[in-house]
């Protein structure tokens, strides 16, 4: 019988980060929150047994577990001796890199330790900024296909538009002086921007409304447009580019944003809660709408026989 590989043990040496484990319980309650959408949201359909399902609930669920995965395996290495095995998987993969690029990889490995002894918070930090890119991200994707299906009820909407940039190109070479023209110029890139941008589509599918299912869409929209601020921040290092302050605020959580500066909040968690409040808006822009039940809310990709 071949004699099985015998791998060292590790102990745990120190106690459980309270903080990491609220950030872990917290994503794992807005997981729970999407499984609860999500299956009030399949009753609307045919799903027939073992189809592949995809929708805004199971986007965000998906970036969830990236985080949850990230952060259970950061607590379980950082509890133990040493961080556990890290060393060892470093050292396996030194077995089997070249000379030229030893040295690098130790520069890299002890650089890495550093920053895991250290720096902590600013990694948990950069994980979250990662994960509003993804979850707006899903958001963005989901509130398009809403917008489109809008359009297709309604196909005059884009021809108003059309008629509207179409005065627009025709006044402009008869604009008086610069300033007209000026003025002509930055209505018809508003106008653009409406058809094009994140926000055209949002501020698009809020005015499709009638009755919404919130009590504040104001309130709920300059969450979004933080948000969205927090997302775009990524293309400069976390620093907001926004011409604007913004504020996310809602129940159990305040995060700013000031223009030329990152975000900040006390716990690292008020993101988790500012995800899960854009989930109930996504919500209620569904129910206000009546959607449920339509293909832009929900894909079924039935099973192969």
């Amino acid at each position: 019988m071949k004699k099985m590989e015998q791998f060292p043990s590790f102990q745990q040496r120190f106690a459980f980060d309270r903080n990491q484990l609220d950030r872990i319980n917290q994503l794992m309650l807005l997981k729970g929150l999407c499984l609860e959408y999500q299956n009030k949201l399949e009753l609307c359909y045919e799903v027939p047994s073992g189809s592949g399902l995809t929708s805004f609930y199971c986007g965000i669920s998906d970036e969830v577990d990236a985080l949850v995965y990230n952060f259970v395996n950061d607590e379980i290495a950082t509890c133990l001796d040493g961080r556990g095995p890290s060393r060892q998987v470093f050292r396996q993969i030194a077995g089997n890199t070249d000379a030229e690029n030893i040295n690098k990889l130790n520069a890299a490995f002890i650089d890495f330790e550093r920053m895991t002894a250290e720096y902590r918070d600013h990694y948990v930090g950069r994980c979250y900024l990662d994960f509003m890119v993804g979850t707006y991200s899903v958001f963005e994707t989901w509130m398009t296909r809403i917008r489109n299906a809008l359009m297709e009820r309604n196909p005059r909407a884009p021809s108003q538009r059309m008629r509207k940039l179409r005065e627009l190109v025709e006044q402009y070479p008869t604009a008086l002086d610069a300033p007209q023209r000026d003025a002509i110029l930055e209505r018809i890139a508003k106008l653009m921007r409406g058809q094009q941008s994140s926000a055209g589509i949002v501020d698009f599918v809020f005015s499709k409304i009638s009755t919404y299912s919130r009590p504040n869409a104001e309130q709920d929209r300059s969450l979004i447009r933080g948000y969205a601020a927090l997302r775009n921040s990524v293309h400069n290092m976390g620093v907001s580019e926004s011409k604007d302050d913004h504020e996310l605020v809602g129940e159990g959580f305040e995060i700013t944003l000031p223009k030329g500066l990152s975000s900040y909040t006390q716990d690292h968690s008020d993101r988790t809660r500012a995800c899960a409040e854009l989930v109930k808006i996504y919500t209620a822009v569904v129910d206000s709408l009546d959607l449920a039940g339509h293909p832009c809310c929900m894909d079924v990709q039935p099973c192969n026989p």
